[in-house]
């Protein structure tokens, strides 16, 4: 428990004490019924006793059966006295008779406390699940708390990261062509390395902002018609200019069938799971080509990011969607990011109607993200 805030401390005490007030409340309780049906034994013996002596006295022989005005009580034959309840001899007139407590009787008593044995062993059985339950839910928030710091600490460092590199160099290029020390004919090279950089620091900054906003539900998603292939087009085109000396790296292809495809889906939202997808392509891809392919299913049209990067195992499919999640690279070390790339990909997917789905052959494999939208006559529920 070292290292817990108090108020846990004090959430573990009084489980404890409850626990402890709870055993004591089922012996004790249980102890009394036992006693009070030892206390109804006894004074129905006594009845029995007292109801003997009277009878002993009268000036007639009772009749054999239940005592008038006193049906827990029987007369009986002396013979019958060594089968059943403890019986007493009508002395000193009648001592062939004797009285006892009906079976009946007794068997009542023994219901009455086998029933509220089975009432609190019940209650007490249950008082512990609920502390048991209230216990687990200690250790789940223990848990999530820590994991959650976990996850914020690994989230700030990441972020800390990814504002301070493209910073870094944004400064240096600056620097240097204040200095006036870059030769004119690599100056528009540099530009466009430092409007990458640029780029990557705005895109970190909304995916922050993006995640946010989801998590609260203030963003709205609009979706429209639109003509899939120049918004394509363009994104590819413009990905290309600020791939510095790898602008063949992207390769946009289509389905014969999909070149005037439309779909319903937002603007906004559709560019920045464009660029997730593409960035993580590139990322993870250890700079080889990605492959970009639309095709269509049905009433879905399927856009298919393609890399030949570190893959992953399939059944790790689901975890690369989690929030804060990096992959590492083959050298086994983090990639840059955020973490919230693909988080944000999918649910502004599921958004608009559609769904993003990962696949991979396996580790060093390359890997798939499959981007499905619906199209405009197909009727969406967000």
């Amino acid at each position: 428990m070292k290292g817990l805030p108090g108020y846990y401390l004090l959430f573990a005490a009084t489980l404890l004490a409850l626990m402890a007030l709870g055993s004591w409340w089922t012996i004790f309780i249980s102890k009394a019924i036992f006693q009070e049906q030892q206390n109804s034994r006894l004074q129905l013996t006594q009845a029995a006793q007292v109801a003997a002596l009277k009878l002993g006295q009268q000036e007639s022989a009772p009749a054999q059966g239940p005592i008038k005005g006193t049906p827990q009580l029987e007369v009986i034959h002396i013979l019958q006295a060594n089968t059943g309840p403890m019986a007493f001899p009508l002395e000193p007139r009648y001592p062939d008779l004797a009285v006892r407590p009906t079976a009946q009787s007794m068997a009542h008593l023994d219901q009455v406390l086998a029933k509220r044995r089975r009432m609190i062993w019940g209650e007490g059985t249950l008082l512990f699940l609920l502390i048991g339950v209230c216990s687990l839910m200690l250790a789940r928030l223990v848990f999530q708390e820590r994991r959650h710091l976990q996850r914020m600490e690994s989230f700030v460092s990441a972020f800390t990261h990814e504002m301070k590199t493209p910073l870094a160099g944004m400064k240096s290029l600056l620097q240097t062509m204040a200095a006036g020390r870059i030769p004119p004919q690599e100056r528009q090279t540099l530009l466009l390395m430092g409007l990458r950089e640029a780029e990557r620091l705005e895109h970190s900054i909304e995916n922050v902002l993006l995640s946010g906003s989801l998590r609260t539900n203030r963003l709205q998603v609009q979706v429209v018609d639109l003509d899939l292939r120049p918004i394509l087009e363009s994104f590819v085109e413009h990905r290309r200019r600020v791939l510095v000396g790898n602008s063949q790296l992207l390769h946009l292809t289509w389905d014969r069938d999909c070149l005037d495809a439309h779909v319903a889906a937002d603007p906004s939202a559709l560019h920045m799971i464009l660029e997730n997808l593409v960035d993580n392509a590139l990322k993870y891809g250890e700079m080889k080509p990605v492959r970009l392919h639309v095709s269509q299913k049905a009433h879905m049209v399927l856009l298919a990011v393609t890399d030949e990067g570190i893959g992953f195992h399939q059944h790790q499919a689901s975890v690369l969607f989690k929030p804060f999640h990096r992959s590492t690279s083959g050298a086994g070390t983090s990639q840059h990011g955020t973490g919230l790339g693909l988080t944000i990909a999918r649910t502004l997917a599921r958004r608009m109607g559609g769904e993003l789905e990962a696949w991979s052959a396996g580790p060093g494999s390359g890997a798939t993200f499959t981007l499905k939208l619906p199209t405009p006559n197909m009727e969406i529920t967000t």
